[in-house]
């Protein structure tokens, strides 16, 4: 019988389990226009799914808001990139008193399958609370694959 350490077995999972990469993401709130700017950088390491490991997929990531998943937005198509460069800025009106709710910033990764299909590759999630309201701040996201919490939901 072999033995396998806690070491080695975690090593051979990440090689069965594709790592989906992280996102560099940017803040900025201006309290007077009471507008959260929100600047997508640079993607890294980020790979399809298990069938497409070898390839890299094109790219976007689309962003909203939680609880009430309005103001859905997206930065541009970025083809075939491990690294994307993503380079979009976007808006989100909200008051201070949103940073202290239970509110929370979104981040999908979706590749581009075909002319019309999407796959929904991984997400990020920043809640509100964790961004400083006076003072820049910039993140490196680790993206998590949704295919393993749905297994672990079941």
């Amino acid at each position: 019988m072999e033995v396998v350490s806690d070491a080695e077995a975690v090593m051979e999972e990440a090689d069965i389990l594709p790592f989906p990469g992280k996102l560099l993401v940017r803040f900025h709130y201006d309290s007077d226009s009471q507008i959260l700017h929100v600047h997508v950088v640079q993607g890294f390491d980020i790979k399809g799914k298990q069938q497409q490991l070898e390839e890299s997929p094109d790219t976007f990531v689309k962003l909203f808001l939680l609880p009430d998943n309005i103001n859905s937005q997206q930065t541009p198509l970025i083809p075939a990139d491990r690294n994307p460069v993503y380079d979009a800025q976007f808006q989100f009106p909200l008051v201070e008193e949103d940073f202290s709710s239970p509110r929370s910033l979104v981040f999908y990764i979706y590749a581009v399958l075909n002319f019309s299909a999407t796959e929904l590759l991984a997400e990020a999630e920043v809640p509100l609370r964790t961004i400083p309201l006076f003072e820049d701040c910039e993140k490196t996201l680790q993206l998590e694959d949704l295919s393993s919490q749905v297994s672990k939901l079941c």
